[in-house]
């Protein structure tokens, strides 16, 4: 029954996460510490990692997604210190975010640690549509010219590891929208869930 219920749980919690309009990778469980700043240094150890997405390759202005993330752990203050800079690009508009994130450890027992986390930093939204070819040059919904907006970013997250690994982060707190009507990375939640079940041949199942 037990084992019944870490599966359920490791399905139903993605399920939650209702994230709309913010940067997307497959395989986020690898991604931790992008997404919720309560990862970083959660490994115990020091990471980098480089991550790519490309979708609709061939065609002009196809969506493409990047990321740099690095973190570590600093053993004198059960701390963990991290950077990610994160790029996105879909059609005449161009988004950065460059974050610092810091997080706290607290040892629970000799198995389980529980952590929480803050990020700061900035969110870059460029658009450049001065060569769009548009039906309706008098629409209000859209901007032709050349515009790059910045607007503080912040995130909190929190992180349980033990037998189970819990977490859940919310990103873009308190942004705002366009005044150009740009696109732009709405407040949202995520959520995740993993269990690892060392008696069944040490498999891991995050």
């Amino acid at each position: 029954m037990k084992l019944n219920v870490c599966v359920f749980l490791f399905l139903l919690l993605p399920a939650l996460a209702f994230a709309q309009s913010d940067f997307d990778f497959s395989q986020r469980w690898l991604k931790q510490a992008i997404y919720n700043p309560a990862a970083a240094g959660s490994s115990f150890y020091t990471r980098m990692s480089i991550h790519g997405r490309q979708q609709w390759a061939g065609m002009d202005g196809a969506p493409s997604t990047g990321a740099v993330s690095f973190d570590a752990f600093l053993y004198k203050v059960n701390s963990g210190v991290g950077f990610t800079m994160m790029a996105d690009k879909i059609g005449f508009t161009k988004t950065y975010n460059p974050r610092i994130m810091y997080a706290y450890h607290i040892p629970v027992s000799d198995e389980s640690v529980l952590s929480f986390g803050v990020s700061g930093g900035v969110l870059v939204r460029h658009q450049d549509a001065s060569g769009a070819i548009v039906n309706d040059l008098n629409d209000p919904q859209l901007y032709y010219g050349n515009v790059t907006e910045y607007t503080p970013d912040f995130d909190f997250g929190f992180e349980y590891q033990g037998k189970i690994r819990l977490g859940g982060a919310v990103r873009h707190i308190g942004i705002k929208p366009s005044e150009n009507n740009l696109p732009y990375n709405s407040t949202n939640v995520w959520l995740y869930a993993s269990a690892r079940l060392n008696r069944i041949n040490r498999i891991s199942i995050e």
